[in-house]
């Protein structure tokens, strides 16, 4: 088998409401957005594109809410395994 390189992994520690109206605000959003900008793209095309706007939603608004309003982001952990 070949090596691939390392395996990243990043763990972020938050409050349980916090990240449950994060993520739903955030999964509406990525819907929203696919569903008025992509309305004549495949299912899968759609699918993927709403999972990549997700994440970054997602990583773009768990830093914002880490910077600007202090929100309780108790621990994070990067581990590379190789």
């Amino acid at each position: 088998m070949r090596h691939l390189g390392p395996t990243w992994a990043l763990i972020l520690t938050l409050d349980s409401h916090l990240l449950t109206a994060i993520t739903l605000a955030n999964l509406g959003f990525a819907i929203s957005a696919v569903l008025l900008v992509f309305r004549d793209r495949p299912i899968l095309d759609r699918v993927l594109i709403g999972a990549g706007v997700f994440l970054l939603v997602m990583g773009a608004s768990l830093a914002a809410l880490h910077l600007l309003a202090a929100a309780p982001i108790r621990e994070v952990q990067l581990l590379v395994f190789d």
